[in-house]
């Protein structure tokens, strides 16, 4: 089974990431210590890492280029940040390009394979054990995702539900498959069966830019009625949001501008205009009390 993790970065220097000394190094290291052979006498690959680089600083560019030549990692930078949406279609598109070969490229045709696509972040912080349990669970569940806990402090991230415009987490301790039905995840850690991608209609939405680029691929998921999710068992991340949560006013406006428009876009596409405004307004309120600055509602 191949295990293909996909980590999109920006302006962060790869091998000084939480992502890579948690994640990506480890496994790395896992895949070229193996001695296993193929039919024809050559190891065959089970973990395969492409780093999708959104980063706009030339010096950055050149380092992440430099360590996916040594580490032998597929390296697709993005000419400037394009959004998570894009970076993460472009590295689907490549697994996907070198899973086909010169057949046609069908649910069918990738059945058999059972490949997996991990999506991960660069500030995430994995649990040694991430890839021994997905690699377990994998080669026996019926799911399409299989899905962790994800953690910043003591918030639980995802799994989380809707609650009128907001997404809160889910009170359940260990969510099962019933409880996960109707619940949402965020990319982190998600690992989704390569053979849904076949479908060339599931694509992430690049009208979106950060924020909702994964609940809107749950949506889609869910419309093509394959989104059965399982938990990784034991299995917690914790997201680091140190770098955005201790900016200025001003740092927050821009990105609450991001974010207005991505709710605009995910809300629009599934739960009407209404909705939209409700969710935005709420964190335009949240910002003004935490900064005390009403510019946050002239975005409204």
């Amino acid at each position: 089974m191949m295990v293909s993790i996909v980590s999109v970065l920006y302006n962060q220097v790869v091998d000084a990431s939480a992502v890579w000394q948690t994640l990506l190094f480890p496994a790395l290291q896992e895949e070229g210590s193996r001695t296993g052979a193929g039919p024809e006498g050559k190891k065959k690959e089970r973990i395969r890492v492409i780093l999708a680089d959104n980063s706009t600083d030339d010096a950055i560019l050149a380092a992440n280029r430099r360590t996916a030549e040594t580490y032998g990692v597929l390296y697709l930078p993005m000419q400037g940040n394009k959004g998570i949406p894009a970076a993460y279609n472009r590295a689907v598109e490549k697994i996907l390009l070198e899973k086909n070969g010169s057949g046609e490229l069908t649910r069918e045709s990738l059945e058999n394979q059972d490949g997996w696509i991990v999506l991960t972040d660069q500030d995430t912080v994995f649990p040694e054990t991430y890839l021994s349990v997905l690699t377990k669970e994998a080669a026996h569940t019926v799911c399409d995702l299989l899905v962790p806990e994800v953690r910043a402090g003591e918030k639980r991230l995802s799994p989380c539900r809707k609650a009128g415009p907001r997404f809160l987490p889910l009170e359940a301790d260990r969510p099962d498959e019933a409880a996960c039905r109707d619940a949402f995840f965020i990319n982190t850690g998600l690992a989704l069966r390569l053979h849904l991608f076949a479908d060339r209609k599931l694509r992430y939405d690049e009208r979106l830019f950060l924020d909702f680029a994964d609940f809107d691929m749950i949506c889609r998921l869910r419309a093509a009625c394959v989104c059965r999710a399982g938990m990784l068992p034991g299995i917690t991340l914790e997201q680091n949001f140190s770098g955005t949560e201790k900016g200025t006013a001003q740092q927050a406006l821009e990105r609450f501008r991001i974010f207005a428009k991505d709710a605009g876009v995910f809300y629009g596409n599934w739960y009407g205009e209404k909705e939209a405004k409700a969710a935005i307004r709420s964190r335009a309120l949240r910002l003004c009390v935490k900064y005390k600055d009403f510019r946050f509602l002239r975005v409204v």
